[in-house]
This record gives structure tokens, sequence and C-alpha cells, in this order.
């Protein structure tokens, strides 16, 4: 014979669990708990954003340095192209 469980007490035993600990003040810890979470997440957003604007000016700078180079002079243009692309 097949084992079978009756799914609605199991139901109402697990909807029962779930009403004694969902006290108001448990409520109001896991809203601060989220807005935490967010803020640390919107945080770590912002810096990551800084870290691509930095690399970004950079990559330019390093561009125009191996732009205004005089071409005769391959070995500061060697090196500032390599310091480009590293930047890139």
């Amino acid at each position: 014979m097949c084992q079978s469980i009756a799914g609605p007490p199991v139901d109402e035993a697990i909807g029962m669990l779930i009403a004694e600990q969902m006290t108001p003040a448990a409520v109001e810890l896991a809203l601060e708990v989220r807005k935490e979470i967010q803020a640390r997440h919107e945080e770590a957003d912002r810096l990551r954003c800084r870290s691509i604007e930095r690399a970004q000016t950079e990559a330019d700078l390093a561009q125009r340095r191996f732009m205004l180079v005089d071409p005769n002079n391959r070995l500061v243009a060697d090196t500032l192209e390599g310091e480009w692309n590293e930047k890139l």
C-alpha cells in the first residue's frame, strides 16, 4: 500500500507556527534588516560605479599621453601604448 499524508492538517500546523513567530517586533526587525541589506547593496553599486569611472578616466589619460608622443620616439610610444592597453 502507498502511504499518504493529508495536506490540510500539515498546512494548518505550518500556518500556526508561522503565525506564532510573526509578531509585530519580528516583522519590524525583518524590515529593518531588509533596509540595511538594500543600503549595503546600493553602497556597493556606488563603489563599483566610481571604480569604473576611475578606470575610464585613467584609460582616457593613457590614450591622450600616447597620442601626444612624438612618433619618432618609438621606445616611449611603445611604453605609453602598453600602459594604455593595460588601462583598457
